[in-house]
């Protein structure tokens, strides 16, 4: 009997250039908001028209997937209450009285 066989878990680096085209080189460092700009302009320059909307198709799945896994997390504490909330609940409250 042999053991089954593991594969690590993929890294969000390897996650993030699996959105990429395959012959794109490989992107081993964070990409914040202008640096992935720049790798997008780059993709659009070099490729076509269907594989710049198949990337970016790929990488906008990637963000809703795996963002709930980025470890985010905020309390209620966190959440501030504005003043006028009870004013607002009251106004709403009314307009649901008149229909």
């Amino acid at each position: 009997m042999t053991a089954p066989s593991c594969s690590p878990p993929p890294t969000a680096v390897s996650l993030f250039n699996g959105t990429l085209p395959v012959d794109y080189p490989f992107v081993n460092e964070q990409a914040p908001k202008k640096r992935l700009s720049k790798i997008v302009d780059d993709i659009a320059t070099r490729y076509s028209t269907a594989q710049v909307a198949a990337t970016l198709d790929a990488l906008k799945d990637l963000g809703f997937t795996r963002a709930p896994w980025s470890g985010v997390s905020f309390a209620f504490s966190d959440v501030i209450q504005p003043p006028e909330l009870d004013e607002y609940i009251e106004k709403v409250r009314r307009r649901s009285r008149q229909g």
